[in-house]
Order: structure tokens, then C-alpha cells, then sequence
């Protein structure tokens, strides 16, 4: 049923005219079928006046419905044409030859009227005959006119309103066909018998009405003998261009003959005596077969009273037919309602169906048109009363409708249900009904019910909608442009529609009535009516949003393509016999089922079947075209559907030209591969329906969809299957592809493993000694080149990791890189890959070709060699894999950054589909947004994907090690001895080297830096740390970057190695490349490569420094030594017996305070003797050292004399300096300035004392030498003050006082101070010399201090008593003039002692005024107090 209302549409067939182009007949079909509806008022008038019941008038209301048919869209319906006694609408009433005027222009028109006319010829004059021509020239159109108006020939000018000339043409043609109506209507009033037509098996197109006269058994006999088309085995070339088109072979014939009361021939029982019903040139096109004996001359037996008498009803019923073709609906209607009556009366429950059927179709006709367009008053749709045989006329009531229709169409189904034969009727039953109905007019009423309800359902409820929808599916439906709505969005379109408050139509109720058209009654139809029903069935559930009930019918659907399985087109022939209905499956030998296209009968994947009755196909056969496969097509899209329905996403058909430029997409993670997004069903099902997709395909041939469906088995339900199964799929890849091959239909093998084969990729890391290391063009300075330890200044520095994860891995060109591609294999069978390379941009990249084998169920690990022939950056896109027997394809593997795994991983936490909870019934359907993935498909890779990608750095030489100095690479060390590594190198490639910088690496260094990270040490603390690793390192080199090692050449490095305790291992790290050449001076970067040789160190102790000591030096005033020696070395007592005589010299030229002693502890811990040297280095005094031999185990003290330091204030004033750059960090506890002034001070002052004094050793014996390191040892406040000069330099003695007689005191000695004896009660003046050693000028007071001799009992108590006995003379303390720098001053201050006793003064200078910047005031105290004693 292609249309709710099809009763009221006349089929006009249109033919082409030959010759003429597909392309053209198909425009100018389309030109026509744009007039689908012409008025009455435009059809012309009946000339017959009274006679023409049908005529039409310029004011009859009404519209003529037209069906334009192509001999391609009629050949299906053909076998359908003997119910067009039953329902008129089945008839084709009128053919139009479609002519080309452009491919006559050298021929004349006339032979093309002619040759179509002579088609005719064999066919009854059952409908009007037009040849339409378009194109035409000015010289064909003055020869149209030239043909008689008889023949039937219209030229359609190219030029003009062409639309307003067809659509008068065929208002004409329309009065042709109602001319016809007019003729049949009057011999069916001369009927004396209407018979119920039935299917007659085994005849091809008998004649539907049979005649009454005797004589007409000649005419048919000889008319058959010569007109019927004859079939043999061999193909006939297809027909010239030139020639007509053959209308019989296209089933364009009359209705065949109904099989009423069906006598001992086979004839019909009823006759019309009166003649033939068409007149008497009507003649039949019955076949002659060996097997169909011909129906005895109409008449042969007596007509009974009970079939006359449902003659009225039967005539009325058709009557309402041809009144609904003629678009008079007001008397279409009228005569329904009486057929109703009628064959109500005389229980001709067939006919009253179908009148019930067509008054339906035309009440919806009459209330989708105009307001009184059929007349003031339009016929109700309540039904008559029955005991009026004429209905009257009601007004319209749009309210009983919606409920009015549905139930005459299912009173009518129910009228058509009790007269089908029954499924389970015996073979000794008697004789069928002859009055029973088909099963096709059964089914297709239970379709029309369902697509009523459904119209109004789409329609929200909507008359005028859904009348619309019935009348103008075309237009109500969606545009051309608009994409379909897939089987997801269409049941969800429907559940919504469903909840719409003002539809009043469940779907449950159109279900119903489409589930009862799904009957078993189907099986009884012809091919190609029962595929046609059931696809509009499976559509039918698909709109109400019955997905499984669409799959279960789809399925049936599938099975009835691969019955008949059709190629270019659907041809009809003669009756063959055999039964449409697939027979039971057949069983081998031993039993089994046998074996079909490879795989065995699955029962419970089977497909849900009809009950299979043994029959014989009425209409015809579906045979299969091999020279054009376009067919194929939509038989292969319905098994596509079929598998959607049942959860399976069929890889897609690709386009050769497309192939090269679509790539598999890999890298998808292993929960999403676990997760199975929107993948739902049950796999046994789903394999048999590939198996029979398998199947199908390789019937009609399509042999790329074949090798479709069995990839998708294999991808999507390789879980699943055994692996004798999977084994039979893969080897029904190449059996399938030589099937092709064999057949002419050779085609191109696309990849079919499996979609995730590409895992990884991961470019294999070069060699320690081959990988390449960039550096910044600046780094190649010879200062630059010279630096070593780090230079980052931070602490942690995060940037470090960022650019460690954005480094891209580095290849050289010309030289071979490998890649690891790890490949898997989901098979449970070997997979043979025949070929694989790497797919590369960028850079050319020369990749050798792999073959392999992956096991089955497991992954497989293979290595790719290749060359980059050119620097820049090499992108690897991912694979291309060539499987045994099928093309290359390429898998594609994009890399993710940090910020899309986590968008990933995000997405797949909120991904509530992932959830491990099994969906019942329609929520386990996935929604748009997340279609079924078992199966991914090919696609263009998205823009912004990124893939690996390799740094390809110019060509480089390459380095060996060819020897060393080492044994086994180790070395044993003293502490502080220093040896020479000696490394050879050679140069193997054929590149220069111009470039060499030598690092190093030691245990202890990463040590230190380790502690330096982990403790929060002080500044000086710091600085100890990084000198000691800066200042004496463990490796150096001294050699120059520049240089060059030519081709070939070798080149001996020599690394100074220095034995440090702590220390067991080194690294010598050695960079070389090639810089002199124009692709790297045209760039900011260049690339070395490196060369490592660790070195295993044992270090000894041998001499360490166990302390030192500072003591100050003074000269004592002349004439005041007693003996010998001077007074310095008597001061030492008896630490300096051992001094020898240079340090004796050394001593006595010492003067008063300005220099110093320095005493250094030295000890052998080591079991031999060692010379031990102290050297001193100063600018002024030259190089002086000492130089004394140490035992083991022993402790020696050296001695040497060292100047007083004097630094600048801007010297002390600059912050302890970082060697390493490293971040500033700021001090938890903030100290105070002084403190901050004390440790800077200290801190100098000890750099400066390690500088000019250093000690070294040798061993005894030997030519070791080392040294011994002073930097353990610290310096405290008090070595500071000896070791630094003074800015206030004060010292006092005594001197005479003017007003007291001379031998008031006089000097006893010198020891640590100047010793005086006076007398008490006298005046004594205490002389202090001041002199100013600071840069800048000070303004000073000066102050006597009064202490008891022993300095350790001062007490508050003891000063008070003091003071009791001392007179000071003058106010204290006593200011002083300014002194310049350098210059010095003297002050006298008079004292007088009262008693005798002993006592010590001293004196303390400080400064009148504090300096900007200063935080107190600065006190400086005299060098040495002096002693009294008063003793008279």
C-alpha cells in the first residue's frame, strides 16, 4: 500500500519512446508528476451527452488523483493486476509514451507513433494511449501537426509556459480516461455475474472478465498461440536503441482471470451472453503452457440464483470505485453506502469489505478538501439507517471521525478475516470458498487502519494535520534537504508524541492493528507483494517507536531478500513453479544440517520465521541480474538496518577514491575499550545475523559487503566466538575476494583486522654515546665553555620538569633510528601481516619494511628501522599496515598532553554510561549521544591532533674511547695528591670535531649538593661547602674548546684528578661536535654528542690540620733585653725551643704590634712519614717556608710569622658571596647589624689568612705530593682581633710630670705588658699615643680605666676601693682634636697613687660622634695595659 488513498489515484504508466536517454526520461517523468491532482472543471466534457455518466462540466467540483508509474516502479505491482475486477484502482487506465524529439531529428515522427502503437498491439484497448514529445524543433512541430489526431502524438514545446500546456494535455488525457469509465460503467449494468477474482497458480495474466459468447474460445485460443511472450534459457541481448519498448514484457496487461467456481477445466462458471465486456475487439493475453490446460468458453454452465443476486451490490461496490477514480466523491459515497447495504443483505461479506474500505477513503478525500467543494451539503459520516437502501445526505460531523473511520476500516478487516482461507486446512478438505478473500487486501486494510491512527498520532490529535498526512504524505512529510531521522531519534520522537495531551491515540492501539497485518497470512503472498508489506510494516513500528518489534519483522525482511535475491531489477516471467518460501534446511548425509555458504543453520540466532507452507509462486520469479549489481544496494542497506536493530554498527562502505585519505584512528584507552559505550545485545543473535548477512550478501553478489559483514563479526563478537569460528570468518575473507576476482568483479581489498591494532609507538633511545644533546650557539664561548657546576640559581626549579616532559626525542640525520610498534592481536587466530612501515611528515624518512605474524590473543612487539635524510622535525603519525591478500591502511596513534588525559580521565568519571548496571528492555538502547561503538568506524583525523614527534638534528660526528691511564678504571689517592688520566680518543666519522668541552661529575659534589638542599645552613657555612668544591674540584681539565680532531685522527685528553676524602667516584663527561659549518651558525642552538668515563677513586687520609692559632707579636724598647735572644722569643718561653734559626731571624725583625704568629697543628694519620711544608705568601714579605718531617702518628706544631691584616671598610662591607648562584634564601631569625658586621668581618679576614698561608706534603721516599687543606679550621673573635690591624692603634706608657722630681718611676721589663715601679704620693703623667689607622678622620675621647691586678676578680666593690687611693687630675674622659687619617696624637693624663700596692691601667678611646649608618658609638681600647708598683 503505497498510500491511504491509492483507491482514489488513476495509474498512468509512463514508457520511454526509443531511442531516448535514462536521463532524460527520468526529467521529463519528473516534469509530469508535478500535475498529481487536475480538477474536474478543467477536464473537458463528454461529447456522448446522457451516455457519459462520468463527464465532467466547468462547475463539477471534484479532483482527479493521478499515480504516474514507470515500467520500473509497476513491474513489482503486476502480479496484482487480477484484483482489478475486485478494486478498480489496480488498473492501469492509461499509458503515455514519453517521446524525445532531439534523437528524431533526422527520422520521422511518424515511425516512433508507429513503433509504439504496434507495442500495443498485443494488448487489450483497455485505457487511453498518448506519446508525449518533448524537444521538439520548428520543423518536427509543423510535422506533429501533419499526423493525424488519432494517433494519439503531442508535441510539449521547449519554449513557453510549458507547465500550463502539460498541464492541459493531460486534463485532455484525464477526459480519455473518463471516457473509458463511462464505457465500463455501461456494460457493467449488462452483468449478469461479478465473480470474486482469485489468484490462479500457475497461470501468468489470464483475463479478469470472462465473456459469454460462444465463439470467444477461438479468439482466445488464437490469440494466445501468437501473443504470448515467449522465455528461453538462453539471455537475449538487450534491444536497440531504436526499438520500441515491449510493454507485454513489462507486465502491462489486463487483469488476469479470476478463478471463481472453478469447473472440471478449470473455467469459470459465469459468463456474460451479451459479449465481451470491453466490446468485441477485446482480447486476452493467456500464455499457453504444457502444464495449464485453457478455461473452457464463458457460458459452459449456468449462472446460480444466489450469485445473481449479489450482482447489484458487487456492481454498485465498483460503480463506488470508479466514481472515487473520477474524484465524485458525493456519489463515490453514495454508491458505497448502497453497496453496504446490498451485500450486507446477501452476506457478500467480501465486497462489503471492501465497500466499507473505499467509503473510507473517501470520506477522509472528501473532508481533506475545501468547505462544499463536493456540494452544499457533504454526506455524514454516520452511517445509514438500514432500512433505507438510498443514505440521505447529513451535515458533517467532524467529531465522531477520529472514531468513525477506524472502526469501518476494522469492520471491514474483520469481514476480510472470515473469508481467508484458512493456514491449516486440510488436503481433503472441499473446495475453497470461491467468494474468499485474498490475504493482500486483508493485510494491506490492517495497514491502512494503522496508518490512519497514525497519521492522527503524528498529528498530536490534529484532524486537519492529520488528513493533511493521509492525502499529502509528500507534503506533510520532511524536506528532501532535511537528513533522515535515524531509528534513535525516531522512537524518541514518538514516545514524546506519545505524551502529548492532546493525542488521543495510543500507540498500543497502532500496534495492534500493525501486528495483526504482520500475519502468518503473508507467507501465502508472491515475493515480491510479501517483501513490499513487510517493509511497510517494520516502518510502521519504527514510527511508533517499536524498535524491537521493527527488528523482529527487519529480520524476516532480511530472510525474504536472501529468498529472492534481485540485482538491477525486479523482472517478472513465467511462473516457475517453485515455492518462495524457503524449504526446511537440508541435511547431509549422517543427518546433520548441511552447511550453507560456509557456516551451519544456527536455531537460536535463527531468524523468527512465518509457518513455511509449501506453495507455488503465483506471480512469478525474482531472478538475479549478474551484468549490474545497482540493486543490490538496498537489499544490503535493509540488512544494514537489521543489524542496527540488533546492536550491531556495520563498518561503513568506503569510496576507493576516499580510502587513501581515511585512517584508523588508535590510541583509544583500556577503559573506554572496557566500558562498551552504547554497545547492547546478545552476541548469539548478533552472530547469526551477520552469518545470514554474510549469507545474503554473497547471494545477490555484493562481495564487498559480504567481506563487510564478516569484518564486523570478527571485530565487534571476537569475544565471543569460538575459535574455529573466527577461523571460518577469516578464511571467508579471501575465498570471498577470489570469488570476486573469478567473476570479473575484481575490486581493491580494504583492511579488515581488527580497528585498536596499533597500541604503541615508542622511538627506540639512541645509544649513550650516539644521542645528541642541543645547546645555545653562546655555550660554544670559550669562557662559556670553560664553566663548570650548575648555574640554575634555584633551589627546585619546576621548569626543569616541564621541559624534561616536552622534550622530544632527538635522531641524526643519515643515520638509522629504530621504533618499537607494539601491535595486538584480539583474534584467536594467527594474524599475518605482510607489510608494515612507519607513516611519517615532515622530514624525508627512508623506513624499511617489516613482515611479521602476531600470535593470536596477544600482543606482538616488532622493531622498524629507518633513515632521516634531512634536519628538521620528523612527525610519526603511526603505522601502515598491509595484512596478507588486502590493501595498506594507515593507523593513525595521536599523542595526548597532561591537560587532555586529565579532560579524559575527567569526561570518564562523569561518564554514568560506564557503569556497570545492565539495562533492561529500551533504556539498554544507547541514545544519539552515545551511539553503538562496537565497531569504530574510519574518519578523518580531527584538526589540532597530535602525534610523535622527533627532533632530526644535522649530521655529527662520532667519538670513540679508545684508551685510558686507569687500571680497571680505578685510582688510589692520598687526600689532597693530585694524578693525570690520560683518555684516548678516536674519530670515526666522516665529519670533523672543532668542538670539546670536558665536565665532570663526583659522588662527593652530588653529596654536598644534596645537604645544601635538605639543611638551612648559614652563608659562610655555604660558601665552605661550594668553595671547597669549586676552588679545589675533584676532575679539571685544562685544555681548550677549540679543538679539532680531523676525520680518522686521534687525540689524547689529560684530566687532573685530585683525591678528596668522601669521595669513591667521578664521571668524566666529554662533549663534542661540529660547529664550523653554515646549518649551524644560521641557527641560535647546536648539538654534541657525549662521551662518559667513570673513574672508581680509594682516598687516603695522610697529613691532617688539627687546629691553628694566632698570637700577637711586639718589639720590646731598646736596651730592654737581658739576653741573647730577642725579647719576642723569650716571650714564647719554652713553645719556641724548637724554632729554627730562620724563624729566629724572621722574629727578631718584628715590629711593636704589627705583626703576628701562626701556630698550625699538623698530624700523620697515615703508616708512612711525610715532609710536611708551610708556606707563607704575601706581597710584601715574599715566599717563606717551612718545612719539617712528620712520623706517623705524630702530631707537629709549625710556626710562621704573618702581617696583620688591614682591610678596607668597603672590603668588610661586601655581602659572602654565593659560587654556585644559587637562590637567596631568606634567614628565619633576623639578627642584628653588629652581628651581621662580625660575621662578614670574620669571614674576610679568614679568606685572607687562608690565602697566604698554605700547607702542603711528600711523601717520604716517593714523588706524591698533595695538600693539605685549612679549610676546616675556624676562626673565632679573638684570632680576629690578633690577626687584623687597628683602626685606633693606642698605646701607653709612663713619663715624667713637670711638677714632681725626676725618679718618680722607672721600667722594670717587658713581658705581655711594660712593668714600672714608682713611688706614692707623687705626681705621674700617663702618656697614651693615639694614632688613627681607620679611611676616614675621627673625633675621639679618651678615658684612664683603673682595674685590680687581677682582671678576673674585678668586681663593683674592688673598683670602689680602688679608686679611693688614685688621683686623677682634669676632668675625665678628655676630648681630642679630629684625626686625620695616618696622623697620631698624644695626651697626657696626671695621676697620683696614695698607696702602695700594685696597679693596672689601661686606657679606652671612643667616638665623640656616631657615623651615619652606625648603630653605637665604636670604643677602642689600648693594646696592653701597664703595671705600678708602689712600693715607697
Amino acid at each position: 500500500m503505497d498510500s491511504f488513498i491509492q483507491p482514489a489515484k488513476l495509474q498512468v504508466l509512463l514508457v520511454p519512446v526509443h531511442p531516448i536517454k535514462r536521463s532524460k526520461f527520468e526529467r521529463y517523468v519528473e516534469l509530469i508528476r508535478k500535475f498529481g491532482s487536475i480538477p474536474l472543471a478543467e477536464v473537458p466534457p463528454d461529447r456522448r451527452g446522457e451516455r457519459a455518466v462520468f463527464s465532467s462540466s466547468p462547475t463539477t467540483p471534484g479532483t482527479l488523483l493521478f499515480d504516474y508509474l514507470t515500467p520500473t516502479t509497476y513491474a513489482p505491482l503486476h502480479t496484482l493486476a487480477f484484483l482489478s475486477e475486485f478494486q478498480v484502482h489496480r488498473r492501469i487506465q492509461g499509458i503515455i509514451g514519453i517521446l524525445d524529439a532531439s534523437e528524431y531529428s533526422d527520422k520521422a515522427l511518424a515511425d516512433a507513433v508507429t513503433a509504439f502503437h504496434a507495442s500495443l498491439r498485443d494488448l487489450p484497448k483497455t485505457f487511453a494511449t498518448k506519446v508525449y514529445g518533448f524537444d521538439p524543433g520548428e520543423k518536427q512541430l509543423e510535422e506533429a501537426r501533419a499526423i493525424q489526431e488519432g494517433e494519439g502524438l503531442v508535441m510539449v514545446p521547449a519554449a513557453g509556459d510549458v507547465s500550463f500546456f502539460l498541464k492541459t494535455v493531460l486534463a485532455d488525457f484525464a477526459g480519455d480516461i473518463l471516457f473509458e469509465f463511462s464505457n465500463m460503467a455501461a456494460q457493467l449494468e449488462s452483468r449478469t455475474s461479478i465473480p470474486t477474482p482469485q489468484e490462479t497458480p500457475g497461470a501468468s495474466a489470464p483475463f479478469s472478465f470472462a465473456p459469454q459468447k460462444p465463439s470467444a474460445k477461438s479468439l482466445i485460443t488464437a490469440y494466445t498461440s501468437t501473443s504470448a511472450p515467449k522465455r528461453t534459457d538462453s539471455p537475449k541481448p538487450s534491444p536497440a536503441p531504436q526499438q520500441p519498448v515491449n510493454l507485454a514484457s513489462l507486465g502491462v496487461a489486463p487483469p488476469p482471470q479470476s478463478r471463481t467456481a472453478m469447473g472440471p477445466l478449470g473455467g469459470s462458471t459465469s459468463g456474460n451472453r451479451d459479449g465481451f465486456l470491453y466490446g468485441a475487439r477485446i482480447q486476452t493475453n493467456m500464455a499457453v503452457q504444457k502444464e495449464v490446460v485453457p478455461s473452457p468458453p464463458p457460458g459452459a454452465q449456468l449462472v446460480d440464483a444466489r450469485s445473481r443476486k449479489r450482482v447489484a451490490g458487487r456492481e454498485r461496490k465498483l460503480m463506488g470505485d470508479m466514481w472515487l477514480l473520477s474524484g465524485r466523491l458525493n456519489e463515490a459515497i453514495n454508491a458505497y453506502n448502497d453497496a453496504v447495504s446490498l451485500t450486507k443483505a446477501w452476506q457478500d461479506q467480501a465486497w462489503q469489505a471492501s465497500a466499507l474500505e473505499g467509503l473510507c477513503v473517501a470520506l477522509v478525500v472528501q473532508a481533506s478538501q475545501p468547505k462544499g467543494s463536493q456540494g452544499q451539503h457533504p454526506p455524514s459520516l454516520v452511517p445509514p439507517r438500514s432500512d433505507s437502501p438510498v443514505p440521505g445526505l447529513h451535515p458533517p460531523d467532524i467529531s465522531t471521525f477520529l472514531s468513525a473511520i477506524p472502526d469501518r476500516l476494522s469492520q471491514a478487516i474483520s469481514l476480510y478475516e472470515k473469508m481467508l482461507i484458512p493456514l491449516d486446512r486440510p488436503a481433503d478438505a472441499p473446495p475453497p470458498d470461491p467468494d474468499r478473500s485474498h490475504p493482500l487486501v486483508y493485510v494491506e486494510a490492517c495497514i491502512r487502519c494503522a496508518t490512519f491512527l497514525l497519521a492522527v498520532y503524528e498529528a498530536h490529535g490534529s484532524i486537519p494535520q492529520a488528513l493533511e498526512r493521509l492525502v499529502f504524505p509528500a507534503a506533510a512529510s520532511p524536506s528532501a534537504s532535511s537528513p533522515p531521522l535515524s531509528s534513535i531519534e525516531q522512537a524518541r520522537k514518538a514516545r514524546l508524541a506519545a505524551l502529548s495531551p492532546s493525542n488521543t491515540v495510543p500507540r498500543s492501539s497502532i500496534a495492534l492493528w500493525v501486528s495483526q497485518a504482520y500475519s502468518p497470512h503473508l507467507a501465502l503472498l508472491s515475493l515480491p507483494s510479501r517483501l513490499r508489506l513487510t517493509a511497510e510494516i517494520a516502518s510502521l513500528f519504527g514510527r511508533i517507536g517499536y524498535r524491537r518489534k521493527e527488528a523482529f519483522v527487519l529480520r524476516e525482511l532480511a530472510a525474504l531478500c536472501a529468498e529472492g535475491v534481485a540485482g538491477k531489477s525486479i523482472e517478472v516471467f513465467a511462473p516457475s513453479g517453485h515455492s518462495p518460501i524457503p524449504e526446511e534446511p537440508r541435511e547431509g548425509a549422517n543427518g546433520t544440517p548441511a552447511i550453507v555458504n560456509g557456516f551451519k543453520p544456527n536455531d537460536a540466532a535463527g531468524r523468527p520465521s512465518l509457518p513455511r507452507t509449501k506453495t507455488f509462486d503465483r506471480g512469478g520469479s525474482i531472478v538475479r541480474t549478474m551484468s549490474d549489481p545497482a540493486g543490490n544496494e538496498s537489499i544490503v542497506r535493509i540488512v544494514e538496518k537489521v543489524c542496527e536493530a540488533f546492536g550491531i554498527q556495520v563498518v561503513p562502505r568506503s569510496q576507493r577514491e576516499e580510502a587513501d585519505k581515511l585512517s584508523v584512528i588508535q590510541g583509544r584507552t583500556l577503559e573506554i575499550m572496557e566500558s562498551g559505550d552504547g554497545s547492547f545485545g546478545w552476541p548469539s543473535l548478533q552472530i547469526g545475523v551477520l552469518k545470514d548477512a554474510i549469507g545474503i550478501a554473497e547471494a545477490l553478489p555484493d562481495y564487498q559487503a559480504a567481506i563487510r559483514f564478516t569484518v564486523t563479526a570478527l571485530r565487534s563478537l571476537a569475544d565471543t566466538m569460538p575459535p574455529h569460528e573466527q577461523y571460518e570468518l577469516s578464511q571467508n575473507i579471501p575465498r570471498v575476494f577470489a570469488a570476486a576476482n573469478r567473476r570479473g568483479a575484481a575490486f581493491s581489498l580494504e583492511y579488515w583486522g581488527p580497528t585498536q591494532l596499533v597500541m604503541s609507538l615508542e622511538v627506540a633511545r639512541l645509544s649513550t654515546n650516539r644521542i645528541p644533546f642541543e645547546h645555545a650557539l653562546q655555550d660554544a664561548a670559550p669562557e662559556q665553555a670553560a664553566a663548570t657546576g650548575p648555574r640554575n640559581p634555584f633551589l627546585y626549579d619546576p621548569r626543569k620538569q616541564v621541559r624534561a616532559a616536552k622534550a622530544r626525542p632527538s635522531l641524526v640525520q643519515n643515520e638509522i633510528a629504530e621504533v618499537f610498534v607494539t601491535l595486538q592481536n584480539p583474534f584467536l587466530f594467527e594474524l599475518e601481516v605482510q607489510n608494515i612501515e612507519l607513516s611519517t611528515s615532515g622530514v624525508p624518512f627512508a623506513c624499511d619494511p617489516l613482515s611479521t605474524v602476531i600470535p593470536a590473543g596477544s600482543f606482538h612487539t616488532v622493531r622498524l628501522t629507518g633513515t632521516p635524510r634531512e634536519p628538521g622535525t620528523l612527525v610519526i603519525r603511526g603505522c601502515n599496515i598491509r595484512l596478507a591478500g588486502c590493501s595498506s591502511r594507515e593507523f593513525l596513534l595521536p599523542i595526548f598532553d597532561a591537560a587532555e588525559e586529565a579532560k579524559q580521565q575527567k569526561a570518564l568519571l562523569l561518564d554514568t554510561s560506564r557503569e556497570r548496571v545492565k539495562a533492561t528492555g529500551l533504556d539498554a538502547v544507547p541514545s544519539d549521544g552515545h551511539a553503538a561503538t562496537a565497531v569504530p568506524s574510519d574518519k578523518p583525523l580531527a584538526e589540532g591532533a597530535k602525534f610523535l614527534e622527533c627532533v632530526v638534528v644535522p649530521e655529527l660526528p662520532l667519538l670513540w674511547m679508545r684508551s685510558t691511564s686507569l687500571t680497571h678504571g680505578a685510582l688510589m689517592l692520598y687526600d689532597g695528591e693530585v694524578s693525570t688520566i690520560r683518555i684516548g680518543l678516536e674519530n670515526t666519522s666522516p665529519s670533523p670535531i672543532d668542538f670539546v668541552k670536558v665536565t665532570f661529575s663526583d659522588s662527593l659534589n652530588a653529596t654536598t649538593q644534596a645537604y645544601l638542599a635538605e639543611n638551612e645552613l648559614s652563608a659562610p657555612e655555604v660558601y665552605e661547602l661550594e668553595a671547597d668544591g669549586v676552588h679545589r674540584p675533584v676532575f679539571r681539565w685544562d685544555g681548550s674548546p677549540k679543538t679539532t680532531i680531523l676525520p680518522g685522527a686521534s687525540h689524547v685528553l689529560e684530566i687532573q684528578c685530585l683525591g678528596k676524602i668522601g669521595c669513591n667516584c667521578g664521571s668524566i663527561q666529554i662533549d663534542y661536535g661540529y660547529l664550523e659549518r653554515d646549518v649551524v651558525q644560521s641557527t641560535k642552538t647546536f648539538h654534541t654528542r657525549q662521551l662518559f668515563c667513570d673513574v672508581f677513586m680509594t682516598v687516603h687520609r695522610a697529613v691532617v690540620a688539627r687546629g691553628i692559632e694566632l698570637s700577637r707579636l711586639k718589639a720590646l724598647p731598646e736596651g730592654s733585653a737581658s739576653h741573647s735572644r730577642s725579647a719576642s722569643v723569650v716571650s714564647l718561653g719554652q713553645r719556641g725551643a724548637a724554632l729554627d734559626k730562620r724563624l729566629e731571624d724572621s722574629l727578631r725583625d718584628v715590629d711593636d704590634g704589627q705583626h703576628c704568629l701562626v701556630a698550625a697543628d699538623v698530624m700523620n694519620v697515615y703508616g708512612k712519614p711525610f715532609e710536611v711544608k708551610l708556606e707563607r705568601h704575601e706581597d710584601e714579605n715574599g715566599f717563606y717556608q717551612v718545612r719539617q718531617r712528620i712520623e706517623p702518628g705524630a702530631t707537629l706544631r709549625m710556626l710562621v710569622r704573618l702581617d696583620r691584616v688591614e682591610l678596607t671598610e668597603e672590603q668588610l662591607e661586601r655581602p659572602i658571596p654565593s659560587l654556585t648562584e644559587r637562590q637567596f634564601v631568606v634567614a628565619k631569625v633576623k639578627r642584628s647589624a653588629d652581628e651581621e658586621r662580625l660575621e662578614r668581618a670574620l669571614f674576610w679576614y679568614r679568606e685572607e689568612l687562608l690565602r697566604r698561608v698554605q700547607l702542603r706534603w711528600n711523601e717520604v721516599g716517593s714523588l706524591r705530593s698533595g695538600e693539605v687543606s685549612l679549610r676546616g679550621l675556624a676562626l673565632d673573635k679573638q684570632m680576629l682581633d690578633t690577626l687584623r690591624g687597628d683602626e685606633v692603634e693606642i698605646e701607653l706608657f709612663l713619663a715624667e710630670n713637670p711638677s714632681s722630681s725626676s725618679g718618680t718611676f722607672e721600667l722594670q721589663g717587658r713581658g705581655s705588658r711594660l712593668v714600672y715601679s714608682a713611688a706614692s704620693n707623687d705626681f705621674i703623667d700617663v702618656r697614651a699615643r693615639i694614632t688613627n689607622r681607620s679611611a676616614t678622620p675621627l673625633r675621639l675621647n679618651l678615658r684612664l680605666e683603673l682595674r685590680p691586678p687581677d682582671s678576673s676578680r674585678t668586681s663593683p666593690a674592688a673598683l670602689s676601693h680602688l679608686a679611693r687611693y688614685v688621683v686623677v687630675e682634669g676632668v675625665s674622659p678628655v676630648a681630642m682634636s679630629a684625626l686625620e687619617s695616618g696622623q697620631t696624637e698624644e695626651v697626657n693624663v696626671s695621676i697620683c697613687l696614695l698607696a702602695q700596692g700594685t696597679y693596672e691601667l689601661s686606657c679606652v678611646v671612643e667616638e665623640a660622634e656616631v657615623g651615619e649608618g652606625a648603630a653605637a658609638k665604636r670604643v677602642f681600647s689600648a693594646r696592653e695595659p701597664l703595671t705600678l708598683h708602689v712600693d715607697r
